[in-house]
């Protein structure tokens, strides 16, 4: 049997549209602060029970986007800090107390610089140490590149990188900055290759394109395949994630039997065991002249809403059958 595998930054997405649409955009700090502290009290009370830790698990994940991070921001960060950690030196832990947190070494650590940092020669604001891109792929193992002090370094490479035409759907590049303070910033490098673009203006990133290309045609002994000036788009849609054509055919199915029907999609609460939690389902609801006005068409108890208007549609079918016999 092949083992299942697990796509974070899809599950980041999934995360995220289900926690805007449930408990609203904006950050929610103090709320999402509040309830991971009732969800630790829970794991006090409860340390073996694996739900409690997952809970406190996906609010910091909520946390985590409702900061401005990107799906592709929050995996490469967990990856780096992760690299971060296994870096470092840390106490014995068997000396240690199994009741306190065991904190890693600092003696060697530079201490806070108590001035402003002397700015380097690409970075305006003078606080980015070293850049990394992290590649992933789903599936295998993630891969890390780089460590360049200087801006212009990793945007040959990111150039160079989008150069080619063999990347798989769902291949992600995301580029970390590693700052004076230890502060981590991430984008997607189509983002941040933008963005450079952008800043330089068409005329100088035009040149840069051309420059890059005949880097690789000199490496690689042919032009690349896209145009000039369609790197980047080249890129994302190479990369991107294509849905099944029955998927889509399937959606747009649906959508039209909402149009057609004047239905509403609508999510509610399912209280939990525990009664202070909810689980989403969904309900399609009809209009009538007669009372009662609204009506339930179909009601599907999990967070499905494609579900839900299947069944609707289903019960759609069976009505008009009835109807004709």
């Amino acid at each position: 049997m092949s083992r299942p595998t697990f796509d974070l930054i899809q599950h980041l997405h999934r995360q995220r549209e289900f926690s805007e649409r449930t408990f609203g955009p904006g950050a929610r700090t103090a709320g999402v602060i509040d309830h991971i502290r009732k969800e630790l009290r829970e794991i006090e009370a409860a340390p073996d029970d694996i739900g409690e830790w997952i809970d406190v698990v996906l609010l910091a994940l909520d946390g985590a986007w409702r900061s401005g991070a990107s799906p592709e921001a929050i995996a490469a960060a967990l990856l780096m800090k992760q690299t971060r950690n296994e870096a470092r030196t840390w106490p014995d832990w068997r000396t240690a107390d199994p009741t306190k947190a065991i904190e890693h070494d600092r003696s060697g650590e530079e201490p806070t610089p108590s001035r402003e940092p002397v700015a380097l020669p690409t970075d305006a604001g003078g606080c980015v140490t070293k850049r990394f891109v992290i590649f992933t792929t789903p599936g295998e193992v993630p891969e890390k590149k780089g460590g360049w002090l200087k801006d212009e370094h990793l945007i040959d490479f990111l150039r160079a990188m989008m150069l080619h035409d063999d990347w798989k759907p769902g291949f992600r590049a995301s580029v970390l900055e590693l700052t004076w303070d230890n502060d981590l910033w991430a984008s997607s490098a189509s983002e941040y290759l933008l963005m450079h673009d952008d800043a330089i203006g068409p005329r100088r990133a035009r040149k840069a394109w051309e420059a890059a290309r005949a880097e690789h045609e000199r490496i690689y002994k042919t032009s690349p395949t896209m145009k000039l000036g369609d790197e980047i788009d080249s890129y994302r849609k190479a990369t991107a994630i294509p849905l099944p054509a029955t998927s889509l055919l399937e959606h747009e199915r649906l959508f039209k039997a909402l149009r057609d029907e004047s239905w509403d999609l609508r999510c509610f609460d399912i209280p939990t065991a525990g009664g202070d939690d909810f689980d989403i389902g969904w309900r399609v609801i009809g209009h009538w002249q007669a009372e009662p006005c609204e009506r339930t068409v179909a009601e599907v108890f999990s967070d499905d809403p494609v579900e839900a208007v299947r069944q609707a549609m289903d019960a759609l079918q069976v009505g008009q059958k009835g109807g004709a016999e």
